[in-house]
């Protein structure tokens, strides 16, 4: 029987080490770059040491710190998200351990009616039973924090702050309790320590609904500034759009009175009138307004003014479209076309070999947008989220939310993927 106990309190500090790991790991993510089979290595070798832990240093005081710091260690190395909220999971793990531990304990000891000493003792069946309700206890705590985090999308400021007080408020419970289990008050004072507990309690949860209506109404106003401020860059984008589709237009338009002038002419044989009508109609339309023609003029008028940026900072355009876009998705494509375009000008600027690729094609029943632009170096290593670069985040960054917003408006498909030196953004969006 020594060895079974043995071997369950062995096999409980393992399961704690695996599941505060497991715990933090959910709550952070995986860093990107770090494969599937040396994360596991790395959820093993950290572990191991977690549930050897107790066997080699016995003051609680410092397993906790060793506890603290393997676990910090760990979700540096391998976990995602920013330091802040690594610290706040490790810290989440802790309570919860620890709340665990002190529920079950004593609420086995009030339910059956044990010894303190026989549940402390190692190798007795109630230590073994308490053990084991205290696991599934802690699995279901880590289960209920994990859905309401995911549910409610709270900052980890905001469960922080809200763990505190609640952590404070049964903190001071207990030792209110543990003074009146002791005594020390008299049996008259009861009421008013039970009043005192219930209003501590009441008050510290009004406190975090407070907090948490407060913080979400900054979310709501700090939300709204952002929507405001890309809602005025995305009219702007569509006034530019529409008056370059009446430019284009209005090109279009002379083109047809210039071919019927040369007609005209060619019948005469008036070859150098031909000849000046031909260079002033380059010379002052082609250059200047277009070089670029689709089926649809505003698609082109899009297509055209990207070009003369280009043009402008000296990067390669290649552009291919050989399909027709539906008229209803046609202005929630040339919006998404713009931002795409400009989001590639920007990036080649750095570039050495600067150079953009655009095509536009129909599959079947699916529309194919394809762009592409050189990269000296790996963009989605360093920046798997694309956030922006600029230092104003509160101005910037919006071009792509734009994009993939209005790809789901469109029940399309955005995917992000780097070949060959390439950074290349595909979106398929249904057309039939």
């Amino acid at each position: 029987m020594e060895l079974l106990y043995d071997i369950s309190e062995m096999m409980a500090n393992l399961f704690d080490g695996f599941l505060g790991l497991i715990f933090v790991s959910l709550l952070c993510g995986k860093k990107k770059h770090i494969k599937l089979p040396l994360f596991l290595v790395g959820l093993v070798a950290f572990a191991i040491p977690l549930s050897l832990l107790s066997i080699f240093v016995s003051a609680v005081p410092i397993q906790v710190f060793v506890w603290l710091v393997l676990l910090a260690i760990f979700a540096i190395v391998f976990l995602d998200k920013g330091i802040g909220k690594k610290f706040y999971a490790v810290f989440i793990w802790n309570v919860l351990l620890m709340l665990s531990n002190i529920l079950v304990v004593y609420g086995m000891v009030k339910i059956f009616k044990w010894d303190n000493e026989v549940i402390v003792q190692t190798g007795s069946v109630q230590r073994l039973l308490t053990m084991i309700v205290c696991k599934v206890f802690l699995v279901f705590m880590c289960v209920l924090f994990i859905y309401y985090d995911n549910r409610y999308s709270m900052d980890y400021k905001q469960w922080l702050i809200t763990i505190i007080q609640f952590v404070g408020t049964l903190f001071i419970g207990a030792i209110i309790t543990d003074l009146y289990m002791k005594n020390i008050f008299d049996e008259s004072n009861v009421g008013e320590l039970i009043i005192m507990a219930l209003a501590l309690f009441v008050i510290c949860i009004a406190v975090c609904i407070c907090q948490h209506i407060i913080n979400k109404q900054n979310q709501y106003k700090l939300e709204y500034e952002k929507l405001r401020t890309h809602l005025e860059g995305e009219e702007k984008n569509i006034e530019k759009i529409q008056e370059l589709y009446e430019n284009s237009s209005i090109l279009r338009h002379d083109i047809k009175h210039y071919a019927v002038m040369v007609k005209e002419l060619l019948q005469k044989e008036e070859y150098e009138k031909i000849e000046h009508i031909m260079d002033d109609m380059i010379e002052e339309k082609l250059v200047n307004d277009t070089v670029l023609y689709t089926s649809s003029n505003m698609l082109n008028a899009v297509l055209n003014n990207k070009l003369s940026v280009c043009k402008k900072y000296n990067i390669r355009f290649d552009v291919e479209v050989s399909c027709t876009i539906p008229e209803e998705k046609l202005l929630n494509i040339c919006v998404v076309m713009a931002n795409l375009l400009d989001n590639a000008i920007e990036a080649e600027k750095e570039e050495g070999d600067k150079a953009i690729c655009c095509k536009i094609k129909k599959n079947k029943d699916m529309l194919n947008i394809y762009i592409s632009n050189n990269i000296s170096k790996s963009v989605l290593e360093v920046n798997p989220k694309l956030i922006t670069s600029k230092n104003d985040k509160s101005q910037h960054g919006y071009g792509t939310k734009s994009i993939i917003k209005r790809v789901k408006e469109m029940d399309g498909i955005y995917n992000v993927s780097e070949e060959r030196k390439k950074f290349i953004i595909e979106i398929f969006v249904p057309c039939a």
